[in-house]
């Protein structure tokens, strides 16, 4: 195969991951599941294989009027990385798009879990597909012409195809819950129902489990079940500081903590569109914003600063947002919350170089 069919054949391969990841993988709901791979990745998909024949032909490889100037060594290695940077960025995209944290399951108890599945993709994703259409039209395209026919059929995919997504997000979840909320709004934590599964491991093995719940008849009292290391029972924590404030709020979520938050996008939670948030965050704020984790890391009830030994841990803490409407205004309220943190074990008994600590928790579902 003559090296000047390479750019346009990386390309093409490319394209083709993405049209056989959407089509595979991305099930947003709607009657346009079918309709947006086709249109995302199908058109310029086709316009990738053109170029890949237009390519041939510039080698002498078919018919050809010698009209089709072939590739000098510079253009073509300019080329050639343009069309492995391409590949890189769907590849990337793709991989985003349908990770565990685009489609997971969250246990929030020994009988409970919570599913979320990416409905719309979020700005810290998407950039990743719109350099991609504009590197394709950069990379493939030789004459003015075909560069002009190239960004019009693009820019018609990429219009036709956010169409459809606009569409599904707007009618295809109920209409209880929409994602019209930013990662930065005025939020609040519901003190109703609360479940939290969290569990944490030392060098791999497990350090054990905790599972907490606050029922409507008892929102300033949160009950906890563990299991560990670090022994087994059950304790009655108070609730925050600050009256009618969960501690996730007032700590971990706080307006401070959300200045840098990132916005990846829609998902649908318990049948709703919830914004999807995910922000850094340190082993103490964790701990702080998910009670249940004390006694993963040798802490209970009665402990006056949780987690001020994993001030240097680190790890990521994601929010799902949904809009409430009550009588005069609408609330912005957190529906599902997880966290991830690892680091050094400050002195700990066991043996060990690395721990993780994990916690899930649902606010206002069954």
């Amino acid at each position: 195969m003559p090296r000047e069919t390479w750019p346009a054949l990386i390309a093409a391969l490319a394209w083709a991951f993405l049209l056989v990841s959407l089509g595979a993988a991305w099930r947003p709901g709607g009657q346009a599941d079918w309709l947006a791979p086709l249109l995302l990745a199908g058109i310029p998909l086709a316009i990738s294989s053109l170029a890949v024949v237009r390519a041939r032909m510039s080698a002498g490889w078919g018919p050809t009027s010698g009209e089709v100037p072939q590739l000098s060594p510079e253009t073509w290695r300019i080329r050639m990385a343009i069309a492995v940077a391409l590949g890189l960025l769907l590849d990337g995209f793709g991989l985003v798009l349908f990770s565990d944290a685009a489609h997971a399951t969250f246990a929030v108890g020994s009988d409970a879990s919570v599913a979320v599945r990416r409905l719309v993709p979020g700005p810290s994703e998407a950039w990743a597909y719109l350099a991609a259409l504009a590197i394709t039209v950069g990379a493939l395209s030789g004459t003015r012409r075909a560069r002009l026919a190239a960004a019009g059929a693009l820019g018609i995919a990429a219009l036709v195809g956010g169409t459809a997504l606009a569409w599904n997000a707007s009618g295809a979840v109920p209409a209880a819950g929409t994602a019209a909320v930013g990662c930065g709004d005025l939020l609040t934590v519901p003190m109703n129902t609360m479940r939290t599964s969290a569990t944490g491991e030392l060098d791999g093995l497990a350090l054990g489990r905790v599972e907490a719940r606050r029922s409507t008849d008892q929102a300033a009292t949160i009950l906890v079940e563990y299991e560990g290391r670090w022994g087994t029972g059950k304790a009655l924590l108070p609730g925050s500081a600050i009256p009618n404030r969960d501690p996730l709020q007032t700590v971990a979520l706080s307006p401070n903590a959300r200045l840098t938050a990132d916005d990846l996008g829609v998902d649908v939670v318990d049948g709703r569109a919830a914004r999807h948030c995910r922000l850094v965050t340190d082993g103490r704020s964790a701990v702080q914003g998910f009670p249940a984790l004390r006694w993963l890391v040798g802490e209970d009830e009665r402990t006056a600063d949780p987690g001020a030994g994993l001030g240097a841990w680190r790890g990521t803490l994601d929010y799902w947002l949904v809009s409430v409407s009550g009588q005069r205004i609408t609330n912005v309220e957190v529906v599902l919350a997880a966290v991830s943190v690892d680091g050094q074990p400050p002195g700990w008994p066991f043996p060990g170089l690395r721990a993780t600590l994990r916690a899930a928790s649902s606010f206002g579902l069954p």
